[in-house]
């Protein structure tokens, strides 16, 4: 239980990252 949890905010945590840079790419 604690592991799917674990998997599940690392992904989440991926998913922000992968918008921070996308939103950054799309600023320039």
């Amino acid at each position: 239980m604690q592991v799917a949890w674990l998997r599940a905010s690392l992904l989440h945590c991926l998913c922000c990252c992968m918008l921070l840079r996308y939103s950054e790419v799309a600023s320039f």
